[in-house]
């Protein structure tokens, strides 16, 4: 993607021009995976437990470079580092858990809890080198209630959930 911008302003000097052309890569591939495993098995005739695993990989990159083009006319180009970057994320996350499930007549209970290891990386290659790292654990509990009572039925669920971190 290119992006030309020239501006012009009035000083007390004369007028000002200043141009630049900013460039950026959109072929950056971004990529994503998730899996699901979940295994159910029956204790009682009323009763059952869950357990679950979720796998969750992403990789997202970016690119934007900002050149100055000079006014005077010779059409120099200077790189503009405080408006140019390269940077590159990793996101992973691990999730494993468990539910109990009831029921009673015209009355289903699941409550359930899991934990949730995330970890995010980024790396920056311009106009600094740098990189940071971070991991988060988070337990995350969960409840369903469904009752039916013929013609009204009630439902009332509570999930929690992580949301993607970010780096700062």
């Amino acid at each position: 993607t290119l992006l030309y911008s020239r501006n012009a302003s009035l000083a007390s000097s004369g007028i000002r021009e200043d141009t630049l052309r900013q460039s950026g890569r959109d072929d950056t591939p971004s990529e994503e995976l998730s899996s699901r495993i979940v295994f159910t098995e029956p204790i009682t005739v009323a009763s059952r437990i869950q357990l679950e695993y979720r796998l969750t990989r992403s990789r997202s990159a970016s690119s934007l470079r900002t050149t100055n083009i000079s006014s005077g006319g010779s059409g120099a180009e200077d790189l503009d580092p405080s408006a140019s970057s390269s940077f590159e994320q990793r996101y992973g996350s691990h999730r494993a858990g468990g539910a109990f499930q009831m029921q009673s007549g015209k009355t289903l209970l699941t409550a359930g809890l899991a934990i949730e290891r995330t970890s995010i990386e980024g790396n920056e290659t311009f106009p600094l080198i740098r990189s940071s790292a971070q991991t988060y654990q988070t337990i995350l509990p969960s409840a369903w209630l469904k009752w039916d009572g013929g013609t009204k039925d009630m439902r009332i669920r509570y999930t929690a959930a992580a949301v993607i971190p970010s780096l700062v």
